[in-house]
């Protein structure tokens, strides 16, 4: 259609057929060159391939208040100090939500999905949501009070945790399908994540109901990996009920070694995969106990499952139910069955100061990102492990958990030509 425009154009103002031909044509090749141009900028934009992309995370809120450099001598009554007080958004929607956006490409939208109080608090947290580059137009405010944690955030390592849930106890199934409902009528095909965080301390958001919204959220969003993530778990907060019936709308979950102690212990819903037993026990750093948590989380449904173990790092563990894999979105389709990996953690940067708190929120972040990672190369179980501890050592380096010096793109690329910091353990 160019070339006939153009033709016909110049020869309506005279020139010879031969000359209006090559202009023609010259303008049809400057059409092409300038189109090429736009789709080279487009994937430059995108860190490196594929169309925009949409990460939910979603579950609980609450406004950190940490008490950076306090002291912890023991003593049950003793008088602690602390060097200084900061506050971030904090929990797991925030924390994953804030951890992506600082390092995801211009064209990655990350949108948070909480209940907030419409108080001081809220507008603290809200206000750093928004600094980071979250969208926080699926955030509900109302009358509730925001969610407040005190941490501590001790010299020697580690932190406490003194939480009032507030907001977080109003939120339920019916306030998050709303929310996702308004996302789907718009960017439905493009959502690559959808994350939850922390069903055990939302007690609207247990069992059959928190099924029910996994199960809805996958119809919504079709090309999206679903994972969830776990805190708050102790011997009085979990039984089979709350996260059993889930399990099988599970593509990724994560939690640590105290975590999987416990929900190994209530005998899950099987006994175990057979399958990825040989790969399991050839990894020392895990206990019969916790080798035998996980597969029971296989067989209940989860396709992939991501165990934290501290300075060791983490497992990355595959179920062995190919069928299961085949439903999987994302990289893990084409992941070994019965597979799993130790990925070791990295140290900081020398004289860098330690902030663990959201250590395990950027690891889930990071793995759940590099599952949905764009291009034709692949991403092997062992390289989404590698990138989420990249991602987690960012975040536990003081000075750049709200700055990262690297983004996403550099990230994998460092990653794949094996160009990685000084390991942990």
């Amino acid at each position: 259609l160019s070339l006939s425009l153009s033709l016909s154009l110049s020869l309506s103002l005279g020139l010879s057929p031969s000359l209006s031909l090559s202009l023609a044509c010259m303008r049809v090749v400057l059409l092409l060159l300038l189109l090429v141009c736009a789709e080279a900028m487009t994937e430059f934009s995108n860190g490196g391939g594929g169309a925009a992309s949409h990460v939910i995370c979603a579950g609980l809120a609450c406004l950190d208040m940490q008490l950076l450099g306090t002291t912890n001598d023991g003593a049950a009554e003793a008088i602690q100090t602390f060097d200084s007080l900061s506050y971030c958004a904090g929990g797991s929607a925030s924390m994953t939500a804030t951890t992506l956006a600082l390092i995801a490409p211009p064209s990655c939208r990350v949108l948070a999905v909480a209940r907030l109080g419409a108080d001081t608090n809220g507008d603290i947290l809200s206000g750093q949501l928004e600094a980071a580059g979250v969208d926080t137009s699926l955030v509900r405010r109302d009358a509730d009070m925001t969610s407040l944690a005190v941490l501590p955030v001790f010299k020697s390592g580690g932190r406490g945790c003194f939480v009032n849930l507030a907001a977080n106890d109003n939120f339920d199934a019916d306030e998050l399908l709303e929310q996702l409902s308004r996302v789907a009528e718009e960017q439905r095909p493009s959502v690559t994540n959808f994350h939850f965080g922390y069903p055990h301390l939302l007690k609207r958001l247990q069992g059959a109901a928190l099924a029910g919204a996994l199960e809805k959220a996958a119809s919504l969003f079709p090309n999206a990996i679903v994972s969830v993530d776990l805190n708050g778990v102790s011997p009085e907060s979990h039984h089979e009920g709350v996260l059993g019936p889930a399990l099988p709308h599970v593509d990724v979950l994560h939690l640590n070694e105290d975590e999987a102690d416990i929900v190994g212990a209530d005998g899950g819903r099987g006994q175990g995969e057979q399958g990825s037993a040989d790969a399991l026990e050839a990894l020392e750093d895990l206990s019969a106990a916790r080798k035998r948590a996980v597969r029971r989380l296989h067989s209940s449904g989860v396709a992939v499952v991501l165990l934290s173990i501290g300075a060791k790092g983490s497992v990355v563990s595959v179920t062995s139910d190919a069928a299961r894999l085949s439903r999987c979105r994302g990289r893990p389709r084409s992941w070994a069955p019965g597979s799993a990996v130790r990925v070791p953690a990295y140290r900081v940067s020398d004289g860098a100061e330690v902030n663990a708190n959201g250590a395990g929120d950027a690891l889930i972040g990071g793995f759940i990102f590099a599952t949905a990672w764009p291009g034709e190369e692949p991403v092997t179980a062992e390289d989404a492990g590698r990138f989420a501890s990249m991602v987690a050592r960012q975040r536990c380096d003081a000075g750049l958990r709200d700055a990262p010096a690297e983004k996403a793109d550099e990230l994998m690329a460092r990653v794949r030509r094996g160009d990685l910091p000084e390991t942990l353990a």
